[in-house]
C-alpha cells in the first residue's frame, strides 16, 4: 500500500500563481513577481509582488490539514504625474479582482482580503511611491495519509 505524502509546493505555488495569473488578466501591470524583479526597472513601472507570509497549519480529523497563510500583495506605482487619489483609484479593480473567485480556480478553499491599505506612501531615494498595501488570508486544505494501528 503505498502512502500519499504531502508536498508543499503543491499546496502554496498553485494559489499564488493563481493570483499572479488573475492580476495580469487587468492588464495594468508592468512587473507581477514576488519582490525580485530589478530595481532599476522596478522603480519605473506599475509593479504587483505578491508572496506569502507564516503558514500556520492545523491538524482537521484524522487526515487532512488545514494551512492558514497570509498572502501579501503590494501593489506600487512610480507614475510622477499621477496623484495618489489617480492611482489609488485606478488600483481599485485589484481588489474586485480577487473577489470575484476566492478559491482562485479551486487553488485554495477560500482566500479572503484582510486589509486594504490604499494610502501606501513611501519615497525611496527622492522619487514618489504610490499604492496598496494589502493581506489576504488563504485557507489551503491538503490531505495526508492516516495512522495505521
Amino acid at each position: 500500500m503505498s502512502l500519499y505524502t504531502p508536498n508543499l509546493a503543491d499546496v502554496i505555488e498553485p494559489v499564488l500563481d493563481a493570483i499572479k495569473a488573475e492580476l495580469a488578466e487587468l492588464d495594468i501591470f508592468s512587473i507581477i513577481d514576488e519582490g525580485e524583479a530589478d530595481p532599476e526597472t522596478a522603480y519605473t513601472a506599475m509593479r504587483a509582488s505578491v508572496f506569502p507570509g507564516k503558514d500556520v497549519i492545523t491538524s482537521i480529523g484524522m487526515s487532512q490539514l488545514m494551512h492558514t497563510l497570509p498572502i501579501f500583495i503590494i501593489v506600487t506605482s512610480y507614475d510622477e504625474k499621477k496623484t495618489p487619489a489617480e492611482i489609488r483609484k485606478q488600483l481599485h479593480p485589484v481588489f474586485d479582482k480577487l473577489m470575484v473567485d476566492i478559491t482562485h480556480n479551486n487553488t485554495c478553499w477560500v482566500c479572503l482580503p484582510r486589509y486594504w491599505h490604499a494610502g501606501l506612501m513611501v519615497w525611496p531615494s527622492g522619487q514618489r511611491l504610490v499604492g496598496v498595501l494589502s493581506e489576504w488570508e488563504a485557507r489551503i486544505m491538503q490531505r495526508y495519509s492516516p495512522p495505521h494501528a
